[in-house]
């Protein structure tokens, strides 16, 4: 009788700290729960650990950049604290746009577009990285027309210079084209 309670307190203690019968690591919070309190987090990897891992990988061992360090400022003070939170899947075009004209209302449009330089930069060394996170390399965007309406109004254009139906961009990873031209 004794060593059923031990073991059963023994179980309830490895249950408060998340850990089930085999030995592995576990939420011990309902589904339901979990969805509530963690629907905010993105799933996979966020902007601020893609550019930590940027900065640290790329700007100061690969490339060797003089610049890294003024490049890891920019990312501290005025992109971290704007999209830093936001999954590098979740992120949209509207995203980068907010961020880009406060950038330019407070610092002007000169670090904004530095700013842009370095955020495009590190999304695209990311690509390189990630098979899941990469763009056709055949299409070309344009800007849109005056004409044009909508948060995705653009059209993707192959070599030859025909057009194709907007549809196009639910097949391209958002951080791609909400990066290709700032003044869109």
């Amino acid at each position: 009788m004794r060593d059923a309670i031990v073991k059963c307190r023994d179980r309830a203690t490895a249950i408060a700290k998340g850990v089930d019968k085999k030995g592995k690591d576990v939420d011990p919070r309902p589904a339901r729960t979990r969805r509530l309190q963690d629907g905010d987090r993105p799933a996979g990897e966020t902007v601020s650990g893609l550019l930590d891992k940027f900065i640290e990988r790329y700007a100061k061992k690969e490339a060797k950049l003089r610049s890294a360090d003024q490049i890891e400022d920019t990312f501290e003070r005025l992109v971290k604290p704007s999209i830093g939170k936001i999954g590098i899947y979740a992120l949209r075009r509207k995203d980068v746009g907010d961020m880009l004209d406060e950038i330019a209302d407070e610092s002007g449009p000169v670090m904004a577009d530095r700013t842009l330089a370095y955020v495009r930069k590190a999304f695209n060394w990311w690509m390189v990285k990630d098979e899941n996170f990469k763009c056709q390399s055949s299409r070309v965007w344009q800007k849109p027309t005056r004409r044009s309406v909508g948060e995705n109004a653009f059209w993707p254009t192959t070599r030859s210079g025909t057009f194709g139906p907007a549809s196009l961009l639910s097949r391209i990873p958002p951080a791609m084209h909400l990066l290709s031209n700032r003044y869109c």
